[in-house]
């Protein structure tokens, strides 16, 4: 497999020798495999030779490296190196090394990766996130915002690696909540304190605490409803729909995921976990399966939306065994997208539009979508069931934009003589 990559064999023959020789070769593959370009692939196996070297100079015992050896190699080694090796890039260190200490653990050449034994909080947390998904219906990714959140808070009440519940007092909620607010946006300190709300109520219901104590949280303020919804104007939208460069495989996909935003009111997480069998074409719906609360929705799927997605599974979608819609077109090649891929391609659709905008992010769309629907005479009803809202509360934000409708209700000034 080495062959394959390099074409001098005093290269090969350097790596080989090495103490990861016999590994390089399932290494190179895996790199293939996952779609590496050749040249970084050459990258990745000079790097892991580099290793191997500075382990024979260190006499480092091939068995005891870990992911610790490879920090040491990182920050100690490698600022003053001068090892006469082929080295490929620094910055692949991090890149390599996973798939490295995979190959070796695989293959019985090194230990297994060793875990600290859990401390009391790590057994209350995970007991904490189980419950969130199993009663709650939480997503993975709210999970480990609330237990992170929470472990803040234990940290702060109770001492790092303590767990002593009965200091989660009054006093203590509320500098933590306070502390929150200070330093970070409202929008995370209210996650904040929702994460402490639940895991108090956790503990009432596992006996360790008393349930009136999550009503001790302070609220922090919501400021969304102080002003008008940040969506974009009909004008706006089309700027930045004619922004996305269609002659490119990235930029077929992106306008796909722009109009689901636009148009279906998707959220950037929703859009990234569409999958294959979520479209009925003939039926002309879209099921919404990775929904916030776990719920699953079935939209109508407008003419727009759906040309754009069929343009890009037949012309721009790269050949993948995944079956989600949208994929990556860098490495890893066809690998799902994250949210915040979708969030980085609106962010890419607003700079080359210039468009000025209140929020230039993925939520900005739905919102658009919101305003549309409300002005084109929808009832808030059916807007909160496009958004999937659980409440109409959630929706009546949305009234705001309908400036005809609320002459109609407003009461007159009244007049003041002087």
């Amino acid at each position: 497999m080495l062959e394959d990559v390099f074409q001098k064999p005093h290269v090969i023959a350097q790596l080989r020798a090495t103490v990861f020789g016999p590994d390089l070769d399932e290494l190179a593959s895996i790199l293939e495999r996952l779609g590496y370009k050749p040249r970084t692939v050459q990258d990745h196996l000079c790097v892991a030779g580099h290793m191997a070297h500075w382990l024979a100079v260190q006499r480092v015992a091939l068995r005891s490296f870990d992911e610790a050896t490879i920090r040491r190699f990182s920050r100690q080694h490698l600022p003053r190196c001068r090892c006469p090796v082929p080295h490929g890039k620094r910055s692949y260190v991090a890149g390599v090394a996973p798939h490295l200490l995979m190959v070796l653990r695989a293959r019985g050449r090194i230990a297994p990766a060793s875990r600290p034994p859990p401390t009391p909080v790590d057994a209350i947390l995970a007991a904490f996130a189980e419950h969130l998904r199993a009663h709650q219906g939480a997503s993975t990714a709210t999970c480990e915002r609330y237990v992170r959140d929470t472990r803040l808070l234990l940290e702060e009440a109770c001492g790092r690696g303590s767990l002593d519940l009965s200091r989660l007092t009054v006093s203590a909620l509320r500098a933590f909540v306070r502390g929150r607010a200070a330093r970070w946006s409202p929008r995370t300190a209210r996650r904040s304190a929702t994460a402490a709300r639940s895991f108090l109520r956790f503990l009432h219901l596992q006996g360790l605490g008393d349930g009136a104590l999550a009503n001790a949280v302070p609220t922090v303020r919501d400021a969304r409803r102080s002003g008008l919804p940040r969506s974009l104007s009909a004008a706006q939208l089309r700027q930045l729909l004619a922004a996305v460069p269609c002659s490119r495989p990235t930029g077929l996909r992106d306008l796909a995921m722009l109009l689901c935003l636009a148009h279906l009111g998707l959220r950037a997480k929703e859009v990234a976990g569409l999958g294959l069998e979520d479209i009925d074409w003939s039926a002309g719906t879209i099921a919404i399966q990775v929904s916030k609360g776990r719920r699953a929705s079935v939209l109508p799927l407008p003419r727009r939306v759906g040309r754009a997605i069929a343009t890009y599974l037949r012309r721009g979608r790269p050949a993948t065994s995944h079956r989600f819609v949208f994929v990556r077109h860098l490495f890893p090649v066809g690998a799902p997208l994250r949210s915040a891929s979708v969030t980085h391609a609106v962010a890419r659709a607003f700079e080359r539009a210039a468009v000025t905008a209140p929020s230039r992010g993925a939520h900005a769309l739905r919102h658009t979508a919101a305003t549309s629907m409300v002005r084109a005479g929808a009832s808030l009803k059916a807007v909160a069931d496009v958004l999937r809202h659980r409440s109409i509360d959630t929706t009546a934000i949305y009234a705001t934009v309908d400036v005809p409708r609320l002459r109609e209700v407003a009461l007159p000034w009244p007049e003041v003589r002087s």
